[in-house]
């Protein structure tokens, strides 16, 4: 990217960079127009080369980027955004006739893998909240509310905690990345006024989290038995994944956490270029598939 010029402000460049490159490369050619859903990645040349299947996490991740951007005044792709949401509600959300929404489609529109993904999930949940917030439809919420109880027929497991990675399930671990997701769609909907059944569930989640997830030393497990314990030695550790907890904008600064104690909130720590910064992130790059 270069050095960035002398008395530059921090975060200028990034600013930049996601309202004149990322944002409107995403929104143009990454975008399917007669399909209305985003293309799975580009090649260095902007010509989409996708895959077999369109993943439902790529569709929410990448609706939930716009959406947000939108409402942070970023770009004027709102609206293809929510047209985008519209049309994964309707082709992934119970399209085999079952609860929950299908992991892909074919290029024919019918579903290709009807596996249930929780990370997906997680972020259909995180599309929910912020297509709501910008277009005050309650359609979103509704759809949302509807999903999280299909979450807890498909996903839960009350015994030990936590939910299933997928359903059917694809090995014997449990995995703390999508537990971490569906901990930040349940704050954001409680952020933009969904209620507070969902800081219930955030609440739920941040407890497993502290009890399961922070190993000694600081670091977060990535890999678990299905009795929470360190999959050793496969068992992955990354220090990122305690902000959801402990960073600006976390479940602690976002809800008054203090030891035991918890609280209502007052006010909610908000950063847009830093949170544009971690949905694009998170969202395909210009050549690999999307990564989770």
């Amino acid at each position: 990217m270069g050095e960035p010029p002398v008395g530059a402000q921090p975060g200028v460049g990034l600013r930049d960079w996601l309202a004149q490159a990322a944002l409107p490369l995403w929104i143009g050619a990454g975008f399917d127009p007669v399909r209305r859903l985003f293309h799975e990645r580009l090649g260095f040349d902007g010509v989409p080369c996708n895959p077999p299947a369109l993943r439902l996490m790529v569709q929410a991740r990448q609706i939930a980027t716009y959406v947000r951007a939108a409402d942070d005044g970023h770009g004027a792709a709102g609206a293809t955004a929510l047209a985008c949401m519209a049309q994964v509600r309707k082709r992934y959300w119970r399209a085999d006739g079952a609860p929950g929404w299908v992991f892909s489609l074919a290029p024919d529109g019918t579903p290709a893998d009807t596996r249930r993904d929780l990370y997906a999930h997680a972020f259909v949940l995180y599309a929910c909240a912020w297509s709501y917030r910008l277009s005050g439809e309650r359609t979103w919420l509704e759809t949302a509310r509807q999903t999280v109880d299909e979450i807890t027929t498909l996903f839960g497991t009350a015994q030990v905690g936590g939910y299933l990675d997928t359903v059917p399930g694809q090995d014997g671990f449990r995995r703390q990345n999508p537990h971490m997701h569906l901990l930040e769609a349940f704050l954001a909907l409680v952020e933009v006024g969904g209620g507070e059944v969902y800081l219930d569930h955030a609440r739920a989640l941040a407890v497993l989290g502290m009890r399961h997830f922070m190993l000694p030393g600081g670091a977060v497990g990535e890999l678990f038995t299905p009795l929470w314990q360190p999959a050793a030695p496969r068992a992955r550790t990354g220090p990122s994944r305690a902000m959801c907890l402990n960073g600006p904008g976390c479940w602690r600064n976002m809800h008054g956490w203090r030891g035991r104690e918890q609280v209502r909130p007052s006010c909610v720590h908000r950063s847009s270029c830093m949170r544009l910064a971690c949905a694009m992130a998170s969202a395909p790059t210009r050549w690999p598939c999307a990564m989770r």
